[in-house]
């Protein structure tokens, strides 16, 4: 996450306004997205692998010993 916050917190406009060009290759996007786009996606996941966490460890903290 601190590359990802690194990069946010130094972007201007027209770098998170650049078109990224996917890779040719199975499991890419077929078009091309922003730099603003990706992050959007990356922010996404991680904090839908962080609710997942946390409600796991919920679960385990509550299992009897």
């Amino acid at each position: 996450m601190d590359e990802v916050r690194g990069v946010i917190a130094g972007a201007k406009a027209a770098e998170l306004e650049r078109n990224c060009v996917p890779p040719d290759t199975p499991g890419h996007p077929r078009k091309d997205h922003s730099v603003l786009q990706c992050l959007h996606v990356i922010l996404k996941e991680e904090w839908q692998h962080h609710r997942y966490a946390v409600r796991y460890l919920e679960v385990l903290e509550k299992r009897p010993r």
